[in-house]
């Protein structure tokens, strides 16, 4: 089942103090796992690997750590996938710090038309338990794949309601899959792996640790189309999610609340300094994204680009878009350098075909 490579690139996640960003660069010099092993101890060293490493290497620890963990993923049915394999996520390709390696268990694709994230604070409200479960329901006619890291609170909460609306559900989480955590989630999470799956870049026998939810949430923020934050306070793990997908250039949508309400500090002030589009309802996130109910997760505005004869102006600012969410203008101005009058022109053409939409504050993005 498992071949020379993935044994040296679970190998290679076992390496003390190599994180995603060495382990990639010593993929790039030695242009295959197997041979980002055999490498010899001076030029481990002329690339930074850490002695502590090298010993791992050397003493032979770090591949028969491998072997006991590529005999766990075959008895309990894990899939391993790394950087460079073909079914790897994509999303995560595109965060550059993604894990090196990630075990998978579920039947849903890890690579799915639509994805988004869903992540709040533990201490989730009935309001805010009442608006998740209505979102979610309302999410299945969008073919969407939904993320969240089945935490207490609003991540568990919206994996349950997945469950209940058949919804594809991933669960990300902060320790191996040799265990759940929490304990109280794990008839959810057996439940998930008939209808989504459960994810990790930790070996299975990985316990939970303080210093692995933050970067769980980089998973979840990179593996989100767009992130939705239900509920939460000014500091937390949904916070630290939330700016993280504002870091991968993510759409984030928050869910406004009561102004001296401690639960929804967060939200509102992603919503005050415009780094979070207010969300009441699912319609919020299809106008933002393009998306529309029953179209099976298909390009809306991108695909009529096919059908539309643009002008050279007009092609030029809508390859422009195809590389950011929205924009304004006067960056749209100085990346393409066109006058102002003629840019008003153009965007306001492309409006008309329905290529593109305006938002608030002067910015656009494509329909």
């Amino acid at each position: 089942m498992f071949n020379e490579e993935n044994r040296s690139a679970v190998a290679l996640s076992y390496l003390t103090g190599v994180g995603p960003i060495r382990a990639r660069k010593l993929l790039a010099h030695a242009g295959s796992f197997a041979e980002a092993i055999r490498l010899d101890k001076d030029d481990l060293k002329e690339l930074g690997i850490p002695q502590s490493a090298i010993i791992q290497i050397e003493e032979g620890s770090a591949l028969r750590a491998a072997d006991e963990e590529l005999r766990f993923l075959e008895t309990h049915n894990v899939r391993m996938m790394d950087c460079l394999d073909e079914d790897y996520p994509k999303r995560l390709l595109d965060c550059g710090d993604g894990p090196t390696v990630i075990y998978y268990r579920g039947k849903a694709s890890v690579n799915p038309q639509r994805t988004v994230g869903i992540v709040g604070t533990r201490k989730v409200t009935s309001q805010g338990i009442s608006f998740c479960e209505e979102l979610v329901d309302q999410l299945r006619d969008y073919n969407v794949t939904v993320m969240s890291g089945l935490a207490y609170g609003v991540d568990i909460t919206a994996h349950n309601a997945c469950l209940r609306a058949k919804v594809p559900t991933i669960g990300v989480l902060a320790h191996g899959l040799g265990e759940i955590y929490p304990t109280a989630h794990r008839e959810t999470a057996k439940a998930m792996q008939s209808n989504g799956g459960l994810l990790t870049e930790y070996p299975s026998g990985l316990r939970s640790r303080k210093e692995f939810f933050p970067q769980r949430n980089r998973i979840i923020a990179s593996m989100s189309d767009a992130l939705i934050v239900i509920e939460s306070g000014k500091r937390g793990g949904s916070m630290i999610t939330a700016n993280l997908a504002i870091g991968y250039h993510k759409p984030v949508f928050a869910v406004p609340g009561r102004l001296k309400d401690p639960m929804s500090e967060g939200c509102n002030e992603l919503i005050k300094t415009h780094r979070g589009h207010l969300l009441q309802s699912v319609e919020d996130i299809g106008y933002i994204l393009g998306w529309k109910p029953k179209d099976r997760g298909q390009a809306t505005g991108r695909t009529k680009l096919l059908f539309e004869t643009l002008d050279a102006d007009e092609q030029r600012l809508v390859d422009f878009l195809q590389s950011v969410d929205d924009v304004d203008v006067d960056t749209l101005s100085h990346q393409l350098a066109l006058p102002t009058g003629s840019l008003a022109a153009t965007l306001l053409e492309l409006e008309f075909k329905g290529v593109l939409r305006s938002l608030p504050g002067k910015r656009y993005t494509l329909a």
